[in-house]
């Protein structure tokens, strides 16, 4: 196997603040609006702002 595609399957796991107290990590699916990103938990998807 290539390491192109190794790294392709590879999933990046995201920590987000979602409110003032609620943290989530799930896996990273793209941007949103005003700097928050989305992560996906099971098979819904969550917005919020990344934790660093």
């Amino acid at each position: 196997m290539d390491q192109k595609d190794s790294a392709n399957n590879q999933s990046i796991v995201k920590t987000i603040m979602m409110g003032s107290r609620i943290l989530a990590q799930g896996i990273y699916k793209g941007e949103a609006a005003k700097g928050a990103i989305q992560i996906k938990i099971g098979q819904k998807l969550y917005v919020g702002q990344p934790v660093s």
